[in-house]
């Protein structure tokens, strides 16, 4: 079975950690004032700058991480300069990935992270069809050629096996970050996040049918904030006020998507504002779902991680046993307003 290079990123880094630390602040310094010295952090984005962490972005426009006393860096992330990675090393405090693979890194390689929110109660991660080619399920990938992207494993995985079929009954394209090959017809069925590719599909005039995780009944999440577990204990003032910033920063973009969709694209060099105002419109509904409704913004509990982890076993990616109790720490979002602005 094909398994993404993540959990060797993060063996490695652990090792590194164990020789290096450094948390861009003195351990134990929590004497946070907007009025004085900003206390300097930084987080890791998952990918390239953009849409995906418009809170993060938003928040350090806006002045609300300076609110809270933070100076924070938003850094892109890429394939070397991976979130998991990059805050085992200490290079950064804070790291924003997938979190089926932080779960992945504390069970397989004991990294010590914790969870402390997620950004989508669904996830975006789906297949995608041109409407033409009469595409709707899962079981119609028999027999067709179907695009394969190891960053989105889990989903992909996890889509095969609830929609009953496996890898040998098609084809399989390996798939990059161009949609090129797409649209060239060079693949039947393609990988996609419903806040990027579909709307890229549908402006180069290629309409799409999407098949989800999430319509599958198979519960993703999508995009967990996280930290060492070492840096959250010694450091919590700091961490309930990164937390309190990013939140506001997510609640006046799920509130002004277009608006912040404008600021992204004046923030950050050749962003097309356009596009991402459309990208921003389509994250409202992923993030203010379910139990977004209930809880607020980026509500996530032992819960719902042992649920996400009965899925990676399930699909053999987890090897060693975790529990969701020892992965996630929300009492931080506790003391945060949160509510979903209506």
């Amino acid at each position: 079975m094909k398994k993404i290079a993540i959990p060797l990123i993060a063996a490695f880094a652990i090792l590194a950690a164990a020789f290096f630390y450094s948390g861009g602040m003195k351990r134990g310094d929590t004497g946070l004032s907007a009025s004085g010295p900003l206390t300097k952090v930084s987080v890791r984005s998952p990918w390239i700058r953009g849409n995906s962490e418009a809170g993060s972005e938003i928040a350090s426009e806006l002045g609300y991480f300076k609110e809270v006393g933070l100076e924070v860096t938003v850094n892109p992330g890429s394939v070397e300069n991976g979130a998991i990675r990059k805050v085992l090393t200490g290079e950064d405090q804070f790291g924003i990935f997938e979190p089926s693979q932080v779960l992945l890194a504390m069970a397989n390689q004991k990294a010590p992270l914790v969870i402390l929110a997620v950004k989508g109660q669904r996830s975006p991660a789906c297949m995608m069809a041109k409407e033409s080619n009469n595409i709707k399920t899962v079981k119609d990938f028999v027999g067709k050629r179907v695009g394969y992207n190891p960053s989105i494993d889990v989903a992909y995985q996890t889509m095969l096996k609830a929609g009953g079929i496996d890898r040998s009954q098609f084809t399989e394209v390996r798939a990059g970050f161009t949609l090129e090959p797409f649209l060239q017809d060079q693949a039947d069925v393609w990988p996609a996040y419903l806040t990027n590719e579909p709307i890229a599909a549908a402006a180069k005039g290629f309409p799409v049918t999407t098949i989800c995780a999430d319509n599958l009944g198979v519960k993703l999440y999508e995009h967990a904030l996280f930290a060492r577990k070492d840096y959250v204990e010694k450091n919590p003032q700091v961490v309930e006020a990164f937390l309190r910033g990013f939140v506001k920063g997510w609640l006046y973009t799920l509130a002004n998507p277009e608006k912040a969709g404008e600021i992204l694209g004046q923030r950050i060099k050749d962003l097309d504002a356009d596009l991402e105002k459309k990208k921003l419109v389509a994250w409202v509904p992923l993030i203010n779902a379910d139990r977004a409704k209930t809880d607020g913004f980026g509500w996530f509990d032992a819960a719902m991680a042992d649920e996400l982890i009965k899925h990676l076993q399930e699909i053999k990616l987890m090897e060693q046993p975790l529990n969701g109790a020892d992965a996630v720490d929300n009492s931080f979002l506790k003391k945060i307003p949160r509510s979903i602005p209506q």
